[in-house]
């Protein structure tokens, strides 16, 4: 309940990570639907807005919000908006992934930046604005 209270205290956007067994550090940014992706190039259905196959996640939510869209260009929907804002990230039930998870996202959770390897898109952080990230573990 504590990232849920700050996020209301605060009025701060709070982003849940559900922990998997399957889970690994990537899947705190993003996930990238390969198959939907290879389905529609195979059909050639229409536009391949790359955007319509990728889900941002908890952790990379919170780092896209600390600046404004028209800062990352083409790499967020031309239809988004928000104000850059400080968030809270809860990253839930961390012992339910495999035992190597919590070393595999030290680093990313040092330094809140990421890639979309797909694409070649970087993402760093605003540092005036550092999500505020709670791990819960059973």
């Amino acid at each position: 309940q504590l990232a849920y209270s700050i996020a209301w205290e605060f009025d701060f956007p709070l982003h849940v990570f559900h922990t998997r067994m399957n889970s690994a550090g990537l899947d705190l940014f993003y996930r990238y639907d390969a198959l939907l992706h290879f389905h529609d190039a195979s059909a050639k259905s229409g536009d391949l807005d790359f955007h319509k196959y990728i889900q941002y996640n908890a952790l990379g939510e919170a780092i896209l919000f600390t600046r404004p869209p028209e800062e990352w260009g083409d790499r967020v929907e031309k239809t988004a908006s928000w104000t850059p804002t400080r968030s809270v990230v809860l990253i839930d039930e961390i012992d339910k992934a495999p035992r190597d998870f919590p070393n595999d996202i030290l680093f990313e959770t040092d330094q809140l930046a990421f890639e979309v390897k797909e694409k070649g898109w970087q993402f760093q952080v605003d540092r005036s604005r550092l999500p505020i990230v709670i791990f819960t573990s059973n």
